[in-house]
């Protein structure tokens, strides 16, 4: 039996909350879109056929924000306190305006800093990580010239196996990343100026037209 509670039942939660959340606060000047597309492993088919198939048209789509696994913790006393890939307590990586957007980059650290201060891990928020591309849901996007945006909490030991299951799960900080991730969707959708990426994308990007 595979619960996939972290990969990717958390990320999933936490899309579902921040749709509710939406739903009944205040409405920010952008349309957001939600999106829950499968068949990462098999070919990133789900982000590939909407792109194929968008519900608009993709000029109006300004950013794609990517929620996937966030419910591990090297915290003392976790089951991923030896996981080298996950992020500790109150952390989580960021993946993609560093390398793709200044002033994207400046909103989500103003943001962030302004409300829960999570600590961004950038280690693979660089154009030579495979998180950054292809290895992500967001690669279609991406492809397309549009900006990307990722979160996550890292990679260990319960990934693809029966073990990942929500026992082992930070719940604690799924909500606080779940939080942040909002704030920044919010932010992002109300903000003046739209947002776009001012930073040349890496040439290992496929481009299409």
């Amino acid at each position: 039996m595979y619960n996939s509670a972290d990969d990717n039942a958390s990320g999933s939660s936490a899309n579902l909350a921040i749709a509710e959340r939406m739903m009944t606060g205040p409405r920010p000047k952008r349309s957001v879109i939600f999106i829950w597309d499968s068949g990462e492993e098999r070919g990133l088919w789900g982000t590939r056929y909407f792109v194929h198939r968008p519900p608009v048209p993709l000029e109006k789509i300004v950013a794609h924000v990517n929620i996937d696994m966030i419910g591990a913790s090297r915290a003392p006393g976790s089951p991923d306190v030896e996981a080298a890939g996950a992020t500790g307590p109150n952390e989580v990586y960021l993946i993609g305006p560093g390398v793709l957007s200044a002033q994207t980059d400046a909103l989500l650290e103003r943001t962030n800093r302004e409300y829960l201060n999570l600590r961004f891990n950038r280690d693979h928020d660089r154009a030579d990580s495979e998180f950054f591309y292809p290895r992500t849901d967001a690669g279609p996007f991406l492809e397309r010239g549009i900006l990307t945006i990722g979160f996550t909490t890292g990679i260990h030991a319960r990934y693809h196996a029966p073990s990942d299951e929500a026992r082992h799960l930070d719940a604690k900080k799924m909500e606080a990343i779940a939080r942040t991730v909002f704030m920044v969707v919010w932010m992002l959708a109300d903000s003046t100026e739209r947002p776009r990426i001012d930073r040349s994308i890496p040439p290992t990007v496929l481009r299409y037209q």
